[in-house]
């Protein structure tokens, strides 16, 4: 079984006292984090989906890749379409190219409204991120749910208008992740980017791990990018949109 590195999750240093209270300012974020998800279920984009393998010998690094494009057809359900796949190995690891986008498996929107029941949301600081001045708040499961993977870490909340700009934590379930599926990677760090002015989306996912083998180890590190989104549009009246090319669903949002 791959060892994990597992990094600490820590908040601000200090804690200040929001102008809002808290309730409000959970309630705005969750609001607006419902209609940045949905609206994100109607642009397609680029997505790549890297890991680089640093084997612990210091020999010469290998990686694998696989791109794909997400796209929205004509009947309104998105698809996506592989674009490129590595077709070489990585040294140490068993993983190839066909385990990639299992591994982007992840939600990217692990708080909107009905999730939030689940956890427990504690304010815990003000933070500068970037250019950005940010709400920071700690995301607990109330619970452990055997089939379901729930989000545990941070979220940093723009202070203008509460859109969630990063999240870094991990997802996590009452079973192990490995005895489950076999695949590296828990803990993870999410950047959001601003899109048409209007909605932050995820644009870069990055997570790192150490696999131990019993010849030789390495490092892993994985990331996804997402460029070049772009908003469907809407379907001429009673037009039967047409099968896509090898479709294939894309992860969940």
């Amino acid at each position: 079984m791959p060892e994990r590195e597992v990094k600490r999750i820590d908040g601000p240093a200090k804690v200040e006292a929001p102008a809002i209270p808290v309730p409000e300012l959970i309630n705005r974020f969750l609001a607006r984090e419902d209609e940045i998800s949905r609206a994100h279920m109607g642009y397609g984009f680029h997505r790549s989906i890297k890991v680089q393998e640093f084997p612990a010998d210091g020999s010469e690094s290998a990686a694998i890749e696989l791109k794909a494009e997400i796209f929205v057809a004509d009947n309104g359900k998105r698809y996506e379409r592989v674009t490129e796949r590595s077709t070489g190995y990585l040294k140490t690891s068993p993983l190839t190219s066909h385990d990639l986008r299992d591994l982007a498996q992840i939600s990217l929107f692990p708080l909107t409204s009905d999730q939030a029941p689940r956890y427990t949301i504690t304010y815990v600081g003000a933070q500068p991120l970037d250019e950005l001045h940010t709400y920071v708040f700690r995301v607990q499961p109330k619970h452990l749910e055997r089939k379901l993977r729930q989000f545990e870490g941070l979220v940093y909340v723009d202070d203008r208008d509460f859109s969630i700009v990063m999240i870094f934590g991990r997802f996590i379930s009452e079973v192990s992740d490995d005895a489950e599926t076999g695949l590296p990677f828990t803990t993870y760090e999410i950047v959001r980017e601003s899109v048409d002015g209007k909605y932050w989306f995820p644009t870069y996912v990055r997570s790192e791990d150490t696999v131990k083998t019993d010849k030789a180890g390495s490092r892993l590190r994985l990331t996804i990018r997402m460029t070049g989104f772009k908003a469907a549009t809407s379907p001429a009246p009673g037009q039967a949109p047409p099968p896509p090319a090898n479709p294939t669903p894309p992860p969940q949002s």
